[in-house]
């Protein structure tokens, strides 16, 4: 059996079926970005009045939510709890839940600290804190505005362009525009049924795991198996009447049946969810003795049976569908056997009547289907629990990554699973990385040059959407970049090391796009990085930096793929000489001229480590996708199931 490896509301349901219906019609971005437009015809004369009772309630909830931490703080040791009320900025928070003239500014700057990087944060003690105050900062936001029916004219306009320009030219800067401006309608409670609607045209899922199909049956191969069982036969049944009398008689049947055949496994196209069957064909025989009082009958069982056990996985998990069992079986009285010849010649006479053999045919056939559907079902249930711990030891060894996903969780910057399914070409997961003022691609990924078993598919606004929700506006600290600089590069540059006798400095990023990637040709990268402010121990200098930097995807004499640096940064700033220089020299070093992910060790043994072993089939990186495949050779699933099984039995 295969390890697949997957962990509503009706308007999200309505979402998904017309994101994946708009992928499975092949309309063309120019139709759906016209159909976005249409949906703001009018929509001037939709504008929805504030209501203050919506500001009072977000309000009071937040209070009651600070009242919650604040007890919770207090309970810590006085130098902790304080700690981290500095870090909160707790004392902004708390002038600003008493009244409708709150300091948005001051509000904002609350919750920028309250999604910083400092580790415990992602906690449950501040999950429903951040949630609040976000929820609180939209109501605040909306009554800043002097005139808001001015400003969501303006906004509406301003759509209807943006989705003109999405039909001209489908960029990820365009979309990036439209993102925001459904942002600010969605963050002032106003068009909510239009703004799905355009998100469901023009927001497609931004990432792809895809598995071909070719591959798939190659690893559900590796679980089919000839079968050999035989089961015992048991039961009670009732005869048909027949004689005179008419009177029905109780049989108690025995007896094996052995059933002979192999299962296997096939993908089947399902646009919903990821369906596998898994298929038993065979035969089966079976010999039974049916007491029916004085006598008892001799009978076998033997044809060609097959059924087929549905699996279906979808966000919620695994599902099994209904057994559907076709028995091809026929039925032979052997002999009947009694205590005398009359009662054996009575009964065998009976027996040959025509209703009592249509009644052995539909009984042994009734049978057969049953025993098979029990026997597939308790043979998936088992493999199903397989399966489960295998998951759990992949989540085991992942844990060592979690703390660099941290600061995605604070956010809820982690790209959320969009939809499963099953195509001629493959398997297909679906991801989806945006938040409310932002987009996914508009245009889905539509080549295939690369091929191989597995394919990550990456839409740039992926990687942009999700750096800007984990760093935009954010103080990034000298600590901050070395810890990923030491992921990205073999061995940490001198300049990036903190140590006792170091410069102190910090990075504030721009609130937008902090750090952009573009694809401005095949196989070629540009990061632009936009950074606010810069201090260099304890000089602030609130200056605005502009850094752009060039890379060429590569192979090297090993046959692997990186990163090299195309000339020098581009550094636009008017900072000071010396401090320009100072940031030079950092920027330099973290964009290395060679960045091949040499910080990342996958260790041997264990489930990851199979990985090293797994080959690049290759990298495309065109029209703003970047595709990266690769070939799972027969070792490794050999490694794979080895392990499984090994671990499953600490006797092998």
């Amino acid at each position: 059996m295969p390890r697949i490896l997957f962990q509503s509301g009706t308007l999200l349901a309505i979402l998904l079926f017309a994101r994946l219906a708009a992928a499975e019609t092949g309309e063309s971005h120019e139709i759906r970005a016209a159909k976005a437009q249409a949906l703001f015809d009018g929509a001037e004369e939709r504008f929805h009045p504030l209501s203050e009772k919506w500001f009072y309630d977000t309000q009071a909830a937040m209070r009651e939510e600070v009242v919650r931490v604040a007890t919770a703080l207090d309970a810590m040791d006085p130098e902790e709890s304080r700690e981290w009320k500095s870090h909160l900025h707790w004392h902004l928070l708390e002038t600003n839940l008493n009244s409708m003239n709150v300091n948005l500014r001051e509000l904002e700057i609350v919750r920028r600290w309250m999604f910083s990087n400092r580790k415990g944060l992602e906690g449950p003690l501040f999950a429903k804190l951040r949630e609040r105050i976000d929820a609180y900062l939209d109501a605040v936001f909306a009554f800043s505005h002097n005139d808001l029916h001015v400003t969501y004219d303006e906004k509406v306009a301003l759509a209807r362009r943006q989705c003109q320009e999405i039909a001209g030219e489908p960029s990820d800067a365009n979309a990036v525009a439209l993102g925001r401006t459904l942002g600010w309608l969605q963050r002032t409670g106003q068009l909510t049924t239009e703004i799905a609607e355009v998100r469901s045209l023009l927001s497609l899922p931004n990432a792809q795991v895809v598995v071909s199909t070719e591959f798939a049956q190659r690893l559900l191969g590796r679980f089919e198996a000839d079968i050999d069982q035989t089961i015992r036969v048991l039961g009670i049944e009732t005869a048909p009447s027949i004689g005179i009398l008419q009177r029905q008689r109780l049989m108690r049947v025995s007896g094996s049946a052995n059933s002979t055949g192999s299962a296997s496994f096939e993908v089947v196209v399902n646009t919903q969810e990821i369906q596998i069957n898994l298929i038993f064909q065979g035969e089966v025989i079976a010999h039974c003795r049916a007491d029916a009082g004085p006598a008892a009958i001799q009978l076998k069982t033997y044809g060609q049976v097959g059924a087929i056990k549905p699996i279906y996985i979808n966000m919620s998990g695994l599902r099994l569908g209904e057994t559907v069992v076709d028995s091809q079986v026929t039925t032979q009285l052997q002999g009947v056997t009694a205590r005398s010849n009359y009662v054996r010649r009575v009964a065998r006479r009976l027996a040959d009547q025509p209703k009592a053999r249509s009644h052995m045919q539909s009984s042994s056939r009734s049978r057969t289907i049953t025993l098979l559907r029990e026997s597939l079902d308790k043979r998936v249930d088992e493999t199903l629990e397989e399966i489960r711990a295998e998951i759990a030891t992949v989540e085991d060894s992942m844990k060592g990554f979690r703390e660099l996903l941290a600061p995605a969780v604070r956010e809820g910057a982690v790209p959320k699973v969009q939809g499963l399914r099953s195509t001629l070409t493959g398997i297909e997961l679906n991801v989806a990385g945006e938040r409310r003022h932002q987009l996914g691609a508009v245009v889905p990924y539509s080549s295939d040059a690369v091929g191989g078993d597995v394919q990550l598919r990456f839409h740039v606004s992926l990687v942009n959407n999700t750096l800007e929700t984990i760093l935009g506006g954010k103080i990034l600290s000298d600590e901050f970049l070395m810890r990923y600089a030491k992921v990205l590069q073999v061995q940490l540059p001198l300049p990036l090391m903190v140590h006792s006798r170091s410069q102190r400095w910090t990075v504030t990023t721009a609130k937008h796009r902090p750090l952009e990637l573009r694809l401005p040709e095949p196989n070629r990268l540009q990061f632009v990085m936009r950074i606010e402010a810069v201090e260099i121990d304890g000089q602030a200098y609130d200056v605005p930096s502009i850094a752009t930097i060039n890379y060429d995807l590569v192979k090297n004499s090993f046959d692997e793929h990186e990163l090299v640096r195309d000339g020098e940064i581009h550094l636009e700033t008017a900072l000071p000489s010396d401090a320009r220089s100072f940031l030079y020299e950092k920027l330099a070093a973290f964009y290395a001229p060679l960045l091949n992910s040499g910080g990342v060790a996958v260790p041997d043994g264990g489930v990851l480590g199979v990985l090293n072993s797994i080959e690049s089939a290759g990298i495309e990186i065109a029209n703003d996708w970047i595709v990266i495949g690769v070939n799972v050779p027969e070792e490794v699933l050999g490694v794979l199931i080895r392990y499984r099984r090994s671990d499953a039995d600490p006797s092998m």
